[in-house]
C-alpha cells in the first residue's frame, strides 16, 4: 500500500484509486495490474495503490486468508479515515472465488461515497457458472457511472448473460495483449522471431497438476509410444512434491525430455527461443486469457492448448490450435509437428502489434478520459 498523497496533501484532479493485487507473487492478474498502473502513470495519472495481496507472500491455506482478511480490513480503515481526500474514479482488480468477499468491501465504500468504479476482471472463475458473492459485487455495483473491463468478447458475453445486473452498454472488451505485448517489446528489445522447422516442445507456468503438468508429461509418454521424435521442454517452479518426484524422474530416464526450473528475464527468452511449439494443457478453473500464450507467440512459437476461459478469442492474433478439455494432445500435436512447414513469426507479430494497440486506446478512452 502506497499512503502518500492521501494523508499528505489533498488530491489532485488527475488521480486513481487503484485497489488491486500486485507482485511478487507473481501470477497473471498481479503481472498485469503492476503494468496497468505503470502505464497510467505514464500518461500523468496519479496512482494511489492498494495492493489487496495477504500481508504475507509465502502462506498458504486458511492462514494466508487470514493474512488477507487483515489487509482487507487495513484498506477498509484507510479508506474510512481519509474519505474526504479519495479521487473520485476507482479501479478494481475484481479476485476470484472467496477472494470476492474482500471486493465487497470496497464497493460497499465506493457506493456508500457515490464514486466511479472500473472493475477490471481476469478470472474465469465466476463465469463457468453462477456465483453467489459477484452476483451480489454486481447489484452493488448496478450504476451507470461504473464500468466493466474483460479480456475478450467470449467474457463479456458470459457475464451479461450470468449476471443481468451487468449491463453490455457498460462493459468493454480489452485484451491482456494490448498492455503486455508494448512490455514485451520494451524488455526484450533484441527479440526477432524467427521462421524455423518444428522439433522442440515448451511449457512453461506456474506448475500444478491444474496448470497442466501431469498432462504435459503423460503427452511425453504418449509420443513416445507413437514414434513421435520431439524433444520436451518444461520450464517454471513447481511447488507440489508429488509432481515434482514424477518430474525428476522423468529426468532420470531416457526420454527426450528436460526439466530447467523457473526462467526470468534473458533464461525465459532463451526457453522461447529454443521450442517451436508451446503447449499449454491448463483446465485451471481462473484461466482467462494465459500471458504465456502472448510471450510464446511474440517469440514465434505456434501454440497448443485446451480451449478453456478466452484462450479462443486469442487466435485473432496467435498461431492457435485447440483441442476440447479434458480430450488427448497427441493427435494434434503430431498434426502439428509433420505438417512441416516453418512458423511465419513475423507476420504473428504484426497481427500482434495491431491488435495491442487497439487495445491500448479502448483501455484510454475508458479509463483516461474520465468514462
Amino acid at each position: 500500500m502506497k499512503l502518500k498523497n492521501i494523508f499528505g496533501r489533498q488530491r489532485e484532479a488527475a488521480s486513481i484509486l487503484f485497489i488491486g493485487a500486485m507482485p511478487p507473487p507473481v501470477n497473471g492478474a498481479s503481472v498485469m495490474n503492476r503494468l496497468y498502473v505503470e502505464h497510467l502513470r505514464s500518461r500523468g495519472y496519479e496512482v494511489i495503490e492498494f495492493d489487496t495481496f495477504g500481508f504475507s507472500r509465502t502462506l498458504n491455506g486458511v492462514i494466508y486468508h487470514i493474512s488477507r482478511a487483515a489487509r482487507c480490513a487495513s484498506i477498509v480503515f484507510l479508506l474510512i479515515i481519509s474519505v474526504f481526500k479519495l479521487p473520485p474514479q476507482w479501479y478494481l482488480s475484481i479476485s476470484g472465488g472467496y477472494g470476492i468477499i474482500f471486493d465487497l468491501s470496497y464497493v460497499l465504500i465506493g457506493r456508500w461515497l457515490g464514486f466511479s468504479i472500473v472493475f477490471h476482471h481476469h478470472s474465469y472463475r465466476y463465469l463457468k457458472q453462477r456465483s453467489f458473492l459477484f452476483s451480489m459485487l454486481t447489484r452493488l455495483a448496478a450504476n451507470d457511472k461504473n464500468k466493466h473491463i474483460f479480456l475478450s468478447d467470449k467474457m463479456r458475453n458470459s457475464a451479461c448473460k450470468l449476471y443481468p445486473a451487468i449491463e453490455c452498454k457498460n462493459s468493454f472488451v480489452v485484451s491482456n495483449v494490448g498492455i503486455y505485448f508494448e512490455y514485451l517489446k520494451k524488455e526484450y528489445t533484441r527479440a526477432t522471431p524467427i521462421s524455423r522447422p518444428k522439433s522442440k516442445v515448451g511449457f512453461l507456468s506456474n506448475i500444478t497438476k491444474e496448470k497442466g503438468g501431469y498432462r504435459f508429461l503423460e503427452l511425453l509418454d504418449k509420443c513416445e509410444q507413437d514414434g513421435l521424435t520431439v524433444e520436451f521442454i518444461m520450464a517454471g517452479p513447481c511447488n507440489d512434491p508429488k509432481l515434482n518426484k514424477r518430474i525428476k524422474s522423468e529426468e532420470r530416464s531416457a526420454k527426450p525430455f528436460k526439466y530447467i526450473g523457473p526462467v526470468y528475464a534473458r533464461d525465459k527468452a532463451q526457453f522461447y527461443r529454443e521450442i517451436d511449439i508451446f503447449v499449454f494443457p491448463t483446465l485451471h478453473v481462473d484461466e482467462a486469457e494465459p500471458l504465456v500464450l502472448i510471450e510464446a507467440a511474440f517469440f514465434g512459437c505456434e501454440i497448443l492448448s485446451y480451449d478453456v476461459g478466452s484462450i479462443s478469442d486469442m487466435g485473432v492474433y496467435l498461431e492457435l490450435s485447440l483441442v476440447a478439455p479434458g480430450y488427448p494432445l497427441d493427435t494434434e500435436l503430431g498434426n502439428l509437428v509433420n505438417r512441416r512447414t516453418t512458423i511465419q513469426a513475423s507476420e504473428w507479430r504484426d497481427k500482434m502489434e495491431k491488435v495491442s494497440q487497439r487495445n491500448i486506446r479502448e483501455f484510454n478512452s475508458i479509463l483516461l478520459r474520465g468514462a
